[in-house]
């Protein structure tokens, strides 16, 4: 087996054709784990994953974790996360919200609210709307690197605070005061732990703000920085096609969802990537220290 990897016209991602998830050979993972470290995103194929075929595939790319949040596992696989906006079904034809659109969600890197945040994801479309749905990814670094200097500077050793609440209100899935985790403590950029490149660590559904600096400093650098990133024209976005699947680099990149009518159902499946390296500090450990 020989696979085709083909970048994007965006500024990050990469496609993957030809593989055969069933046919992978320590050669060919190695050829993606490279591809992953350089592209930051993968778009494989006509690929067609079956629950253990997504697993496997992911398995390329380091070990998976059950979600920190129980409620979103799938029942009867907990590697796996369903991805359903109103419960994947659709929406009754009298229904007068039919044609509001569900499952949005706003730009975001996954569980910053904890200190040792996830690798990565491998997502996959089970049931595709017939409208909407595309996703799109941001190039964290590439957001750096397009900083003026004096900005870069002036970030470099600036902290965040990010809080499981907000992140997951934001989402729709923590209620009002339910707390999980602590807020965390996290380097505004840090250097990716694989490729060493500066990363501007900035996801703004979970941010509570900027620390180090004056309240009104720290809220205008907030804004700056979010609309400077948040860029439409800096993001690959994925029109969504039967059979494709996407793994994306959690440390590098950011996603969002563009949502869909609710009257179409969509589905879609996610394995975690786990990983061992501590990003951030609870802010109960530093209080304790």
């Amino acid at each position: 087996m020989s696979i085709e990897i083909t970048p994007t016209s965006a500024p990050l991602g990469a496609y993957v054709r030809g593989l055969d998830v069933d046919s992978l050979t320590p050669q060919i993972e190695d050829q993606l784990r490279r591809a992953f470290t350089d592209y930051g995103l993968l778009i494989f194929k006509d690929v067609g994953l079956s629950v253990a075929q997504q697993l496997r595939l992911s398995h390329v790319f380091g070990p998976t974790v059950p979600h920190p949040v129980p409620s979103v596992r799938h029942p009867d696989e907990p590697m796996l996360i369903v991805l359903a906006a109103n419960e994947g079904k659709a929406a009754a034809d009298d229904d007068p919200d039919a044609d509001k659109i569900v499952g949005v969600l706003e730009w975001h890197a996954d569980t910053m609210y904890v200190e040792v945040p996830t690798r990565g994801a491998l997502l996959q479309a089970v049931t595709l709307p017939k409208v909407g749905g595309n996703t799109a990814w941001i190039d964290r670094h590439e957001v750096f690197k397009a900083l003026p200097k004096e900005v870069q500077d002036k970030i470099r050793d600036l902290k965040i605070l990010y809080s499981y609440e907000k992140s997951h209100r934001a989402q729709g899935v923590a209620k009002q005061g339910e707390i999980l985790f602590p807020d965390v403590v996290s380097q505004l950029v840090f250097d990716h732990p694989e490729s060493g490149l500066p990363v501007l660590n900035l996801s703004p559904t979970a941010a509570k703000g900027i620390l180090g600096l004056p309240e009104k400093e720290a809220s205008e650098l907030f804004d700056y920085l979010v609309n400077f990133q948040c860029n439409e024209d800096r993001a690959y976005v994925h029109v969504w096609e039967k059979d494709d699947a996407i793994v994306w680099d959690n440390w590098r990149t950011l996603h969002k969802t563009y949502g869909h009518p609710k009257r179409y159902p969509r589905v879609m499946h996610r394995t975690t990537l786990d990983s061992d390296v501590k990003l951030g500090t609870y802010v109960t450990a530093l209080e304790d220290a």
